[in-house]
């Protein structure tokens, strides 16, 4: 879980930025993440409603030792 922390600190401070309130998030971890490893995490944009602010987005946490460690959706909206 620690690692999966990453995901809020790229979405409240990175995308979609300042303002993001977490609705939910899906997290499935498929390799252990060891001390001293390197851990990258990423989010990208899937789907944007056309009626609301609420973005839904994949998460991905990978490692240059074990790859992809950790990966999920998660839903935000951006308030205004």
């Amino acid at each position: 879980m620690l690692i999966a922390s990453l995901f809020s600190g790229l979405l409240g401070e990175k995308l979609p930025g300042k303002g993001t309130i977490y609705l939910g998030q899906t997290i499935t971890f498929l390799k252990p993440v060891f001390i001293d490893e390197e851990v990258t995490a990423s989010v990208e944009i899937t789907h944007i409603r056309k009626d609301k602010p609420i973005y839904t987005l994949k998460t991905i946490c990978e490692t240059n030792l074990n790859g992809i460690v950790i990966k999920g959706e998660a839903v935000v909206k951006k308030s205004i």
